[in-house]
Parts: C-alpha cells; sequence; structure tokens
C-alpha cells in the first residue's frame, strides 16, 4: 500500500473508533496504471479499506468499509454554472468459499463550481462509508467503482478476519495508523489518518490507534509490538506501555518507530497485549492478546509508489532532454536513481510549497490514457498519436474520415489556436502515423 500524499490531509474528531470519518485508504497489491503506480489498476483511481470493530450490543462485529476518490480522477462534465461527475460503488461481501454474503449499491453525484477544483487542483476527493454487521468469520470485500460519465470501470478486493470479541477474555480491535493525533479536554481525539501500509513518507514517529476489548478480571497489561520483514524475522522491538483497562472498551493510541535503514520491502506489525508482570524479552505464553496488518516501506514521488522506475525513466522522453534521460539512467544504485528522478520532477513542479507535484501526475495520467487508447505496434505512449497526446492533450475537436474509400483512414486533430495534427492509418489495423506536421518539436508543459 501506498501514502497518498496528493491529496489534502483531514483532521476529523474521533468519539468512538468505530464513527471515524475516512481521510485515505489504499490498497495493496493492485497492479497499476501502465505499471508504474502500485496502487492503481485499469480504470477509475480509488482507495478503500475495510476495518473491524466490536459492534454494539450484540454478537455481531461491525465492519466499516471505505472508499475514497479523488476528483481529478474523475470525469466532470460543465452543465449551466457548475462542473459535475457521477459515480456508482457496488461494494460485495464474499464468504472464504467465493459466496455472496451482502452486496450494497451507493451511488455518488459531485457538483463543482470551479473547473480547476474539479479537476484535483485543490487536492479534493469524495469519500463515502459503509457498514456491515458480520459474524465471526474470514471474509473477502470487493469494491466496484463506475464513473457514470466516462464508463471506466475499476475493482478492488481485500481479505479480512472478522472476530468473535466476546469468545476471549482479551481482544484488540483492527489498528490504524495516523500521521498525528490530538487528545481533546472533552475526551476526544482529533486525528489525521494514514491508512496505508506504505509509511515511507511518514516522520521516524507516527501512530497506531486501536481499541482494546475486555471481558476479565485483568486491570492492568502491557502494550508492545513487532515490526517483522517478509520472512518473519525481527527487525524491530518497541518498549513496552502500561495501560490500564479502565473499561471493557478502551480507546488507545501508541507511537510507533519503523527502521529506516532496512531495504524497501513489505513487513509486518504485530501489536501485543502482554501481562504486566513480565520482562521485555517475553514469551508467547505472556501474550494475552494480538493484532496485526502489513506495512511497507516503498519510496514514492508525489504520493505514488513507482513499480517500475526503469520505465517511469524512459517515458520522460516526452517532457526532458535525452542528456536529463541518461543523466538519470546513469545512476549506479537504484537509490540514486530514483533520487535523479524525483530531482528531475522537482523542476517542473507547479505548486513546489504543497506536496503534489501536478505536473507529475498530469504527465503520467496522460501516458496511462495513451497506453489504453493507442496501442498498436508498440505500447500506446510510444505511438504517434500516444505522444501528440501526452505533449498536448485531449484535443478540442477530432474528425475521422476514409477519404479513399479503402481500408486507409485519417484522422485530424485540432487544438486551441489552430494547432492541427493528422494521422493517416494505412493499413487499416489502427496503425496511424503522424503525417502533418511532419514531427513533434515541442516539449509537454503543465495545463491547469
Amino acid at each position: 500500500m501506498i501514502k497518498n500524499t496528493s491529496y489534502k490531509k483531514q483532521k476529523i474528531s474521533l468519539p468512538y473508533l468505530f464513527l471515524l470519518a475516512l481521510s485515505f485508504f489504499l490498497i495493496k497489491g493492485v497492479e497499476s496504471k501502465s505499471q508504474l503506480f502500485d496502487n492503481q489498476k485499469d480504470g477509475v483511481f480509488f482507495f478503500f479499506d475495510a476495518v473491524c470493530f466490536k459492534g454494539e450490543g450484540d454478537s455481531l462485529a461491525r465492519v466499516d468499509v471505505y472508499v475514497l476518490v479523488p476528483y481529478q480522477t474523475l470525469h466532470f462534465l460543465k452543465s449551466s454554472d457548475y462542473y459535475g461527475a457521477s459515480y456508482s460503488l457496488t461494494i460485495t461481501v464474499f464468504d472464504r468459499n467465493g459466496s455472496k454474503v451482502k452486496t450494497e449499491i451507493i451511488k455518488r453525484n459531485i457538483a463543482e463550481e470551479d473547473y480547476a477544483v474539479s479537476q484535483g487542483g485543490s487536492a479534493m476527493f469524495d469519500y463515502s462509508q459503509t457498514v456491515f454487521n458480520l459474524e465471526s468469520a474470514s471474509y473477502s470485500f470487493e469494491v466496484l467503482l463506475k464513473d457514470e460519465i466516462s464508463k471506466a470501470e475499476s475493482r478492488r478486493t481485500r481479505s479480512l478476519t472478522v472476530l468473535d470479541f466476546d469468545k476471549y477474555p482479551l481482544s484488540l480491535s483492527s489498528i490504524l495508523l495516523l500521521s498525528s493525533i490530538e487528545e481533546k479536554p472533552n475526551g476526544t481525539y482529533l486525528i489525521t489518518p494514514h491508512i496505508s501500509d506504505n509509511i515511507a513518507e511518514l516522520n521516524s514517529t507516527f501512530f497506531g490507534f486501536f481499541e482494546i476489548y475486555s471481558n476479565s478480571a485483568q486491570e492492568e497489561i502491557d502494550l508492545a509490538y513487532k515490526i517483522l520483514d517478509s520472512e518473519e524475522k525481527e527487525v524491530y522491538k518497541s518498549k513496552r506501555f502500561p495501560v490500564e483497562l479502565s473499561s471493557d472498551r478502551v480507546q488507545k493510541y501508541i507511537p510507533l518507530e519503523f527502521p529506516k535503514t532496512v531495504a524497501q520491502g513489505n513487513y509486518k506489525l504485530v501489536l501485543l497485549c502482554l501481562r504486566s508482570d513480565t520482562v521485555l524479552d517475553f514469551q508467547d505464553y505472556d501474550i494475552l492478546a494480538a493484532s496485526e496488518r502489513t506495512l511497507q516501506y516503498f519510496k514514492t514521488v508525489s504520493g505514488m509508489g513507482l513499480l517500475d522506475l526503469n520505465k517511469a525513466i524512459k517515458q520522460i522522453r516526452y517532457i526532458g532532454s535525452q542528456d536529463d534521460l541518461e543523466y538519470i539512467e546513469a545512476a549506479t544504485t537504484t537509490e540514486e536513481r530514483q533520487r535523479r528522478f524525483e530531482e528531475f520532477w522537482k523542476q517542473f513542479d507547479p505548486s513546489p510549497t504543497t506536496e503534489r507535484n501536478e505536473a507529475f501526475e498530469q504527465y503520467y495520467a496522460r501516458i496511462d490514457i495513451a497506453n489504453k487508447r493507442f496501442k498498436s505496434y508498440t505500447e500506446g505512449w510510444r505511438t504517434d498519436m500516444g505522444m501528440v497526446y501526452v505533449v498536448y492533450g485531449e484535443p478540442i475537436n477530432i474528425e475521422k474520415s476514409n477519404p479513399y474509400n479503402d481500408q486507409r483512414a485519417i484522422e485530424r486533430w485540432t487544438y486551441p489556436g489552430g494547432r492541427q495534427f493528422i494521422f493517416v492509418d494505412n493499413t487499416g489495423f489502427g496503425d496511424f502515423r503522424l503525417y502533418s506536421p511532419p514531427a513533434v518539436h515541442e516539449k509537454y508543459q503543465f495545463q491547469n
């Protein structure tokens, strides 16, 4: 999972964890646009998560499914004096055998007066929260998002085990990662959620927020956590945090440390409730309860994790020079190559004082669209049409014709200012080649 630093962090009041309002969610293990970002697949870019807490008043647990959709990934149309977008969510819960348990369909409409806002210029997003009350079991949650205007679709899945919390003398909820937290005088919390596995862009200390459920006479426990690598080898063990169990449901947060000297990769955070009379080097029988979640440590650019850095470097050909490309590729380590890549993109950032680099996002969004629309004898971004699209964006008019009454076809793209590009397909197989002008000499420039 990759941190979404591209979108504004939202501080929220949290009287009870299961009533939280979402800020950001990312999903692990989904292939990316053009194999570039590891949190994106074909269709509409969105994030989602499913978290489990003890329910109120019955034996069913509460699972909250959150979906966040950045404005810039949706298709907006102008209608009178505003820009509108519409999308639907189909959220399906499957049991371990693949049978449907529950399905919810949600329709969302967005209206914005400012065109720049609708295009993601102010980092706005739309989010929804759906609650499922479920029996203890293992489930898979699938979210299908459909942009009702562009008809683009994306599908995400995530697995979750729902506990019977009453079955255990002591148990833990899911772990919510936070980049900051502030406890208010009235006992509520003002938090900035970081619901993402990737913690590479967070400060060295961040936070874990969770609930402890107690059905026993236990009055005091200690908390501790471990970080394990992909081979289950311990890379970090925390100190102990004493906790008083003042009620049967205790909300708690602790600071988390992650060793930034470790290699990029996948990790696991294991949170433990321990007997308070044990030593730091505790044994398995000292553990009263446990909860875990996956972590990732992958460097990002503009909040997006690079799945194929080498390909991303080659794709700068429409904005950078050959010297730029050779300089980045000449780096002898992956870390240095990424550093040079990030430095290259900083010079094009239209808002250098913010976390987002809109030029970076727009450029690779065009790469993705080119790959989907213009794939022919090679990847879409390498075709003549793909090149023009990446450099100039969406034409204001496209004319198609077949003047020779055979398999040959012509397309004329028109851009503001009267600039035109003519493409000819002489084979009938969609292999459009740039006919006029014979070459493109300009480079990509950010367009707000």
